[in-house]
């Protein structure tokens, strides 16, 4: 596993598209109109806490991020992984029942 962290600029860069994802994802929820809005509401916020897990992880090390801790590559890993790493490597810890799902 790599040592490298993100920068503050990176972390701050998905911090922002989280919030962006989060007030998406209210609008929709606001300017409700049919079942689709509430599917993109959930797809939004959810979209918001998983940049927020990849953004707490990436300053622990950026190898948390991608689906395999020992090899670089651009793909992230999904959040069932990012969780147990959460879990595994941070003093932050989702509930034992989010991990097992």
């Amino acid at each position: 596993m790599s040592h490298n962290k993100l920068s503050e600029a990176e972390r701050i860069e998905i911090i922002k598209n989280a919030i962006s994802s989060f007030e998406h994802g209210i609008e929709h929820l606001i300017n409700w109109v049919n079942e689709k809005n509430i599917k993109f509401s959930i797809l939004h916020i959810f979209n918001a806490l998983e940049l927020i897990t990849k953004a707490h992880l990436g300053t622990i090390n950026e190898a948390l991020l991608w689906p395999d801790v020992d090899k670089k590559n651009n793909k992230s890993a999904d959040i069932s992984i990012l969780i147990k790493r959460m879990n595994q490597f941070s003093i932050k810890r989702f509930n034992e029942n989010l991990e097992k799902k």
